[in-house]
């Protein structure tokens, strides 16, 4: 194989697994702590967190991973996101899970973590949200049960493999029930030996189930024997064998793993999905109250991370209608709040009155993830100036149209002013003063007003050439000032200045005028130029009239004399 086809191989398969990168949106797995500890704050995380990250964080390409663990670990669901039928099967299937486990095998949930993460496909991106309360208070038969260093020994262990991946850890740590009986909650049914009500009719120590197109696999080693719970122990044997079993473990871990730990009494319902995740939340504006067809609505943007976030606002949206003027970029600096203002136009079509209308925000996000990005734009439209129907653009058109042909008038008027005194002064018969002269240029038009005719008093000169020249000559390309017509105060001379392009003439052409004078162009045409004193229209009609006249005197005194 050549070397530009091995190159075009590998082109190939880079860019197809760039695209199938970029394709695959995101994995999120969500490790949910269901022991009988994290009842009471249970229904707010369904509700602020796992409800709100389903219905407005995922996107359409999105893999939702649900794990639970207490006695012991297990795949709940895992689902692609591609239609909105498939959210509500996930959220349907999340209210199905009841925190009622007796224990919290915190080592085993974490090592069943590393071995679901690794069995996912490595190229796309994973996010782990992990909800506990961080003890670790295994059953009294599990091989995870013993004293604090052999139990730090393996949580560490799973953190640095983790590390070593780069998987992207946040915990929420609720507060730490006191082990023991007082951890268990009242009416809790824990000396019958079977399973919690949330296991009913799953047959015992069955390996988690995950949907094949995940690709997720089993945890190495978690065989029905190591994952099966024992028989459950009265409340008075339910404290450990060990005292240093029921310490909370979890700082160490995350601190080994690179996790974050954010504690549940220093979140807000609302703000828990943005706290937990670093995602960016977006809060439409407050009643904008009266409002013209332009005007500029303020959102603001949440940062929760611990990056400076940058990104810009290209659309806003209601129903087919794109209501932003322009777009709208801002950076918002880790753990801040930043405004983003948005330059509103709506239609002409609608009408004066009060509006709530659904709008929905696009970013040019580049990865990042913000929400909600629907809300609603309540504003009261006032009525326009005009009759409050006529449209305020239309009228702006209308106005700039009757100055423009205003100006129009104005100009020809001014100009034709101006054209008739500048002949009137031009061409006025003084006495001791000569006459202007009229530069004719062959095949050029000669309809330019007063351009080529000046006057040139004695002892003054004046310039002939391309544009910048006091005499143009303008129908072909030519330099500027390639010769000036000279007056002594007898005669008039044109002097060439520039002798290449006036291959006749190599000195000065005196008493110049009527005289035909040849010129060549920049690209070497041949121009033919002639000077003349100008005689007005004016003077040329009174000069026939008086000639018309003599002629009829000279005829009256012609006819007495015949008879």
């Amino acid at each position: 194989m050549s070397l530009l086809k091995r190159a075009i191989l590998v082109a190939v398969l880079v860019i197809g697994l760039v695209s199938g990168c970029f394709a695959a949106g995101l994995d999120l797995v969500v490790m949910v702590d269901t022991s009988a500890s994290m009842f009471p704050y249970y229904d707010e995380l369904v509700k602020y967190l796992l409800k709100d990250l389903l219905e407005h964080w995922l996107r359409k390409g999105d893999t939702f991973h649900l794990l639970s663990f207490a006695d012991q670990p297990e795949a709940e669901i895992a689902a692609k996101i591609e239609r909105p039928e498939d959210l509500t099967r996930i959220i349907e299937r999340i209210y199905l899970l009841e925190p009622l486990g007796r224990y919290t095998d915190l080592v085993a949930a974490l090592d069943y973590l590393y071995e679901y993460l690794s069995g996912l496909q490595p190229q796309i991106p994973k996010l782990v949200l992990m909800l506990t309360d961080g003890v670790h208070d295994p059953p009294p038969d599990s091989p995870n049960r013993g004293k604090t260093e052999q139990v730090l020994a393996r949580l560490l262990q799973s953190a640095d493999r983790i590390r070593m991946h780069g998987w992207e850890i946040h915990i929420l740590q609720t507060p730490a029930m006191p082990s023991g009986s007082e951890r268990l909650l009242p009416g809790a049914i824990i000396e019958s030996p079977e399973r919690p009500p949330e296991t009913a009719g799953r047959p015992e120590g069955r390996k988690p189930e995950v949907t094949a197109e995940t690709g997720a696999k089993p945890a190495a080693g978690m065989t029905p024997e190591t994952l099966a719970p024992g028989p459950a122990a009265p409340p008075s044997a339910r404290e450990p064998a060990e005292p240093e079993s029921g310490r909370n473990l979890l700082q160490a871990f995350a601190d080994r793993a690179g996790a974050t730990v954010l504690p549940y009494s220093q979140t807000t319902p609302e703000g828990l999905t943005g706290q937990l995740t670093g995602f960016l939340t977006l809060r439409f504006p407050d009643p904008l109250g009266k409002v013209g067809r332009r005007f500029t609505a303020v959102f603001t943007l949440s940062n929760p991370g611990a990056k400076e976030a940058a990104l810009s606002l290209v659309a806003l949206r209601s129903g087919r209608m794109n209501l932003l003027a322009r777009a709208s970029s801002c950076r918002i600096p880790a753990g801040e709040t930043a405004e983003v203002p948005a330059v509103v136009r709506l239609p002409l079509a609608m009408a004066a009155g009060d509006y709530r209308l659904p709008a929905t925000a696009e970013f040019r996000d580049e990865g990042l993830r913000v929400a909600p990005l629907e809300g609603t734009l309540a504003f009261t439209l006032a009525t326009p100036l005009v009759f409050g129907v006529f449209p305020l653009y239309l009228l702006l058109i209308v106005l700039a149209a009757v100055l423009i042909i205003l100006a129009v008038v104005l100009t020809v008027t001014l100009r034709n002013l101006l054209r008739d005194r500048s002949f009137s002064r031009l061409f006025a018969t003084r006495r001791g003063r000569a006459r202007p002269l009229i530069l004719k240029v062959s095949r050029q038009n000669p309809n330019i007003g007063t351009r080529n005719i000046h006057e040139v008093p004695p002892r003054c000169s004046r310039s002939v050439g391309g544009d910048g020249s006091v005499f143009l000559i303008y129908y072909l390309p030519m330099p500027r000032n390639i010769g000036y017509i000279r007056n002594d105060g007898k005669r008039y001379s044109f002097v060439p200045k520039k002798l290449k392009y006036f291959p006749e003439l190599k000195r000065p052409l005196e008493d110049c005028l009527n005289r035909e004078i040849q010129a060549l162009s920049l690209h070497g045409r041949e121009v033919r130029f002639v000077f003349q004193e100008y005689v007005s229209p004016l003077a040329e009609i009174n000069r026939l009239l008086r000639s018309v006249k003599s002629a009829a005197a000279a005829q009256q005194l012609k006819g007495p004399a015949g008879r």
